[in-house]
């Protein structure tokens, strides 16, 4: 017996242990002070939730009060054996400086699981034990030791209140590293005693390591790191734990592990709150001490052992979820197979570079996936060879593509759209889209869009046979899927009218649908994968719905409506998925978010837009709804070689897909989820293929047009290739279906051939006559009218385009005929009434002041129409010779139309060189060019004084406008729309935009100065921020890491409860 020690023994919530260990220290020690936290029974009750260590710190205090010298601390639960105390207190006789002990932490079985702790790099605190650990008496001359668990400490009180007590901020594992840090420093021994041993239930281990509970762990050790860091260090660690806690935290979510991400964060944030607190607790630390800090060195490990050390903690001697390994698919989770052992042999064996599409492994050059790719890709030259010269694509629905990589980025994060004369609208999410698509071809957009035309069937086809390998094992299957969706009319049709949104919502559709499908772990699993692969037999997939969502981001971009018929997908997902799968859901809309919130917020306001897609406006004819179940979006669709022929003809082409479908829903043994997605994607599919034709969308002087049905019926077709899938399920010669399945599904396979045969050939041949889509050299903008602009005076070009008989006129910048000039928001701000009313709206003001230009420059009679072109900024005057849809086939029977078209070009041209102020430069491949010789040097800046003078004011390269000093109250005028996003600053005044007409202008001082105009920078840099940022964390969330495995500690599990006697 060791009459001067006083035992504590502490209860956290359940005290069932405290019985067990008070009646084993009966007898040895010379009191007994217990305590509990949330416990009744006991003589010191603390509330629930204190730390373990405050509630040692409870009892010490009693038993000083009380007299003791020497304090026992022991968890509720914990066993010591026999001689423990004795041991203990002998070895405190051996030396006055020893004055803090430890004893041998086991398990009761054997298990070790602590012998002294040790600090690394970044006091991380090691134990330097291996997993299952196993107690053969190597540790018994083991002494002197950095720091001893809490758990078991024999010591002084005296050395106790020299070392300043336990700092409770630091829970259990880190503040006994702490304490016993400090108290070498204040001169007193840390010793283990590997005689004295503390036996543990085996549920104790479950928290015994620091890093079982990792959240609260980190914060304890960054804050270790503080205080126990050199002097002048503290403030530059504590901002290196901010950043290092921002790259952790994205590591955390490239390996897809949110949760510890979020700790990571937390962790280095927490640091914030207690940094007072710790400089505090440094200076006190700072008194007390007698040695220097170098006394502990030889007892802490470098960053070589601190490796070393982390390795052997992290990798068990023996597989240690054997629950797990013997558990079936419906019971075992994701949990279970981290900790199940990794057949790497196995694996490595079985390898086969072809295995990544999903298939049974086949040569090559024969594979179901190489065939279908070539053959596409065969289709793809073949019909579109002639795309393939120098030049840009332009035609149809696509604007020019000559436009370079910063314009195409500066016009995707901007909110004022150089349009005409300039708009305050959000940009169409598919600029943004193309910006990232030109990357990997160093910034050339033309390039870039030029490759996806003739990449956009094989990749169609690859995404297609990617997606169905969710729901069949069978390659061929998945080639014929392929096949059918690269053959859909609504890609051939959208590459040849020049549907860009409409061609990568195709391509991408499958892809997007194949994320949200493994995010909740639907998907089915393949021959040779091993069971519980996220995406399939129930375990969800974070890398799948961040990828999934991303595609879907692009998808929305090209084809708006898709979000609609997105939101109800992703809530059957949810209500499908089962408790625990529905937690990857929540980063699928993050893709969307990345590439069209501002957008989104404006169609909140303007929902027309939902139905709209990037580029020209093109007219739309109604389609019948048999023709839209057949998948045909436009009834003017059709081969020149069928059409004399009866528009029947595409029941013998796409009518098997329909029989298919209906087959696969009526088929037994069919997955419930395959009939939910079937069903529900034809249904949404149809509501939006036929939703956008009764919307008006956008309207230019001569077209209101309604939206198109295309991506809609990707949709619609996505949910028959579903079904289909499964129907082509062979069940055996004896299954009437099965081979009423494969005589459908040949029929479909050839007619899909046929399909993109006669497409190909018509390409071939230059016979197709919906082909609108060429390849121009010509720019969108003469070099001449580009140097006026980039003039001192910015002038811009009045481009005079004849359309149906009409002269039409546009302002046009460096942007404009390019895709930059093309905007949803801005067309569909030209139409009143919403949803089945489509009327277009009259003129504004600054488009009256073009018409009026555009009136006057061919009224024919020598008009002076100088005055109107200056007042809109326009140095040169453009009349275009050639038809706007570049690349599209002349109808047969057009030479009268041509010629009637080239009369009316000449008299406009007689009437422009008839005009005062007008003087004709020439004819180039843009046009022929009249300059503008007014009075008044056509400006984009023009100073006014009050006296009515109007003096041209020269614009720098940045856009900021020299005003001269002056007299009395003057007003600059610039040729745009006035906005009141817009302010101005001059010798670092701010001033704010004045009344007047449609015009900008601001009131400037007679000092005159440097103005400077700016279009809310500083929501558009937000903007940007925030959407690089949402797009930084789906690209960390989809790269395919590993998630990590997870360390299993004797009688771990992962409940999260905590045990008497655990770490905290």
């Amino acid at each position: 017996m060791s009459p001067a020690v006083t035992a504590v023994v502490v209860a956290a919530e359940n005290p069932a242990g405290l019985s067990r260990t008070v009646q084993a220290v009966q007898g040895r020690a010379q009191r007994i002070i217990t305590v509990g936290i949330g416990a009744d029974a006991c003589r010191i009750t603390l509330p629930s939730g204190t730390p373990f260590s405050r509630g040692y710190t409870a009892g010490i205090e009693a038993a000083e009060a009380e007299g003791a010298e020497w304090v026992w601390l022991l968890p509720a639960g914990a066993v010591p054996e026999d001689e423990a105390l004795d041991a203990l207190w002998e070895t405190a006789q051996q030396s006055a400086t020893i004055e803090v002990l430890g004893p041998l932490h086991l398990t009761e079985n054997g298990r070790i699981l602590e012998a002294g702790m040790t600090a690394g790099s970044g006091w991380r605190l090691t134990t330097g034990l291996a997993p299952e650990e196993i107690d053969q008496g190597q540790y018994a001359d083991r002494s002197d030791v950095l720091a001893t668990s809490m758990h078991g400490m024999l010591v002084s009180i005296a050395a106790y209140r020299r070392a300043g007590g336990f700092h409770h901020l630091l829970g259990t594992a880190y503040g006994a590293l702490d304490f016993c840090r400090r108290a070498r420093l204040a001169g007193s021994r840390v010793c283990l005693v590997p005689g004295a041993r503390l036996r543990h239930r085996a549920e104790a281990a479950r928290t015994w390591h620091p890093d079982a509970q990792p959240a609260r762990a980190l914060e304890a050790r960054w804050s270790t790191w503080l205080l126990a860091c050199r002097p002048g260090v503290p403030f530059f660690l504590l901002l290196w734990l901010q950043l290092l806690g921002v790259l952790r935290a994205l590591y955390r979510l490239a390996a897809k592990q949110p949760r510890h991400a979020l700790a990571e964060l937390r962790a280095s944030v927490a640091q914030l709150g207690r940094f007072g607190a710790i400089l505090g607790l440094r200076r006190r630390t700072a008194k007390a001490a007698r040695l220097p800090r170098s006394a502990l060195d030889s007892l802490r490990l470098d960053w070589r052992s601190t490796r070393a050390a982390a390795r052997i903690e992290t990798s068990p001697d023996e597989p240690a979820a054997s629950a797990a390994a013997g558990a079936s698919a419906g019971e075992a989770g994701p949990e279970d197979l981290r900790t199940a052992p990794i057949n790497t042999e196995n694996v490595v064996a079985g390898f086969s570079p072809i295995d990544a599409l999903g298939a049974p492994r086949m040569r090559i050059a024969t594979h179901p996936a190489v065939l279908l790719t070539a053959l596409a890709l065969a289709c793809a030259v073949a019909g579109q060879f002639r795309l393939a010269a120098p030049g840009h694509l332009t035609g149809g629905a696509l604007a020019a593509t000559d436009v370079s990589w910063p314009e195409l980025f500066a016009a995707a994060t901007g909110t004022w759209q150089q349009t005409g004369l300039g708009h305050t609208a959000p940009p169409d999410p598919m600029l943004g889209v193309l910006a990232l698509w030109s990357l990997p071809f160093l910034g050339q957009v033309a390039l870039s869009v030029t490759v996806l035309w003739f990449l956009a069937l094989p990749l169609a086809a690859l995404s297609a046979y990617t997606a169905a390998g969710a729901l069949t094992r069978s390659a061929w299957a998945r080639a014929g899927a392929g096949l059918v969706w690269a053959a859909m009319p609504t890609l051939l049709l959208a590459l040849d009218e020049g549907r860009i949104g409409t061609v990568v919502a195709h391509v991408l559709l499958p892809l997007a649908a194949l994320g949200l499908i493994r995010a909740t772990g639907a998907a089915r699993p393949g021959r040779r994968v091993h069971w519980g692969r996220p995406g399939s037999a129930g375990v969800p997939s974070w890398t799948a719905a961040a990828a999934g969502g991303l595609a879907f981001g692009a998808v929305a971009a090209g084809a708006p409506v898709l979000m609609l018929a997105a939101v109800p997908a992703v809530l059957i997902a949810a209500l499908a998925a089962g408790r625990g799968r529905r937690a990857p859901l929540l980063v699928f809309p993050l893709g969307t978010a990345a590439l069209c919130l501002p957008w989104l917020i404006r169609a909140v306001r303007q929902p027309e837009l939902l139905f709209s897609q990037h580029g020209r406006l093109l007219s739309e004819d109604p389609v019948p709804v048999w023709q839209l179940l057949l998948l045909q979006p436009s009834a003017a669709a059709g081969h020149d070689w069928l059409s004399g022929l009866d528009p029947h003809y595409l029941l013998l082409l796409l009518s098997p897909l329909l029989a298919l479908y209906v087959l696969g829903m009526l088929r037994p043994h069919v997955p419930t989820g395959v009939l939910a997605w079937s069903a529900g994607l034809v249904l949404l599919g149809l509501a939006a293929a036929v939703a956008p034709l009764t919307v008006a969308v956008g309207a230019d002087p001569l077209v209101v047009a309604a939206g198109s049905p295309g991506p809609g019926l990707s949709l619609l077709g996505l949910g028959f290739l579903a079904a289909a899938v499964h129907a082509v399920r062979w069940q055996g010669r004896r299954s009437p279906m099965s081979w009423t399945a494969a005589v459908l599904a040949a029929l479909l396979a050839a007619g899909s051939l046929g399909q993109l045969g006669v497409w190909s050939a018509e390409g071939a041949l230059q016979q197709r006559a919906t082909s609108a889509v060429g390849v121009s050299e010509t720019p969108s903008l003469s070099a001449l009218a580009r140097d006026r602009y980039a003039g001192p005076h910015r002038q811009r070009a009045l481009v005079l385009r004849q359309v149906d008989g009409q002269i039409l006129g546009e302002i046009r910048g460096p942007e404009g005929g390019t895709i930059l000039a093309v905007n949803q928001a801005v067309s569909g701000s030209r139409v009143n009434g919403s949803f089945g009313w489509r009327q277009a709206r009259g003129l504004d003001e600054a488009e009256h002041a073009i018409g009026s230009a555009v009136a006057a420059l061919t009224a024919g009679a020598g008009t002076d129409a100088t005055p109107l072109l200056s007042q809109i900024g326009v140095g040169t005057v453009i009349l275009e010779l050639d038809p706007p849809a570049a690349g599209a086939m002349a109808p047969a029977g057009s030479v009268l139309a041509e010629e009637e078209d080239s009369a009316r070009l000449d008299a406009v041209s007689s009437a422009l060189d008839n005009s005062q102020g007008l003087s004709r430069l020439g004819e180039s491949a843009a046009g022929r060019m009249w300059s503008v010789d007014a009075a008044e040097e056509p400006s984009w800046a023009v100073l006014e004084g009050e006296d009515g003078t109007r003096q041209p004011l020269e614009v720098s390269a940045d856009g900021s406008i020299a005003v001269p000093e002056g007299s009395g109250s003057r007003r600059v005028i610039l040729a745009q729309r006035a906005d009141e996003g817009f302010t101005a600053t001059i010798a670092e005044t701010r001033i704010e935009p004045a009344a007047g007409d449609w015009r900008l202008a601001f009131d400037v001082p007679p000092s005159g100065g440097t103005l400077e105009v700016q279009h809310r920078e500083t929501a558009d840099a937000a903007w940007t921020v925030v959407r690089g940022a949402l797009l930084v964390l789906v690209l960390l969330l989809s790269v395919p890491l590993p998630g990590g495995r997870t360390v299993v500690r004797p009688g771990a599990t992962r409940d999260g409860a905590q045990p008497e006697g655990g770490r905290e």
